[in-house]
């Protein structure tokens, strides 16, 4: 016997999504979990894909659905200008042209990890496009509910170390740097 649960606003904890243009959507959700008679919101990282079609030919992404009440801000590239100490335009030249690099290597079956710090890895394996969260990620974001959080999330090693030099040496990484 399935009980619904009543849906809670997401924006109890200021919930918020940042869209990186032509690459996709970073955003926390949470969610209700019914444990032993007891509900549990549950935050966790999703990454909703924006990459046009075209430059995934024969490639699947898991499509993830952003609830209507998350607040998606663009990319703050001032901020992140700021924080690199490189002039605006460099900035948006530079996030603008990894992501055509991104979708080039896609499209040609270079499948390189992408690498975002601190977050996870967007990465293509057997024709399957998706963002694996570090562990840290996910544990920083839920601390009281973390094993279910955990268990809803996509999981990735916690640093790029684990990988051989081989995949280490052609993977991208950028944001923040």
């Amino acid at each position: 016997m399935s009980q619904e649960l009543p849906r809670q606003p997401c924006c109890l904890f200021c919930v918020q999504g940042v869209r990186v243009a032509e690459l996709g959507t970073f955003a926390v959700v949470q969610e209700q979990v019914l444990v032993k008679q007891e509900l549990l919101l549950v935050k966790r990282p999703v990454f909703q894909l924006d990459i046009d079609e075209l430059w995934l030919e024969e490639i699947y992404c898991p499509t993830e659905i952003l609830p209507d009440d998350v607040k998606i801000e663009p990319l703050n590239y001032v901020k992140l200008s700021q924080a690199t100490s490189f002039p605006l335009h460099v900035v948006k030249n530079c996030v603008q042209e990894t992501i055509l690099l991104y979708c080039f290597l896609l499209r040609n079956k270079e499948h390189v990890p992408f690498a975002f710090r601190d977050i996870g890895v967007l990465t293509c394996k057997d024709g399957v496009l998706c963002m694996k969260f570090y562990l840290d990620c996910v544990e920083r974001l839920e601390s009281t509910a973390g094993l279910f959080a955990l268990l809803q999330s996509k999981m990735w090693p916690a640093h790029l170390s684990v990988f051989s030099g081989e995949t280490t040496a052609r993977g991208i990484q950028m944001f923040p740097r």
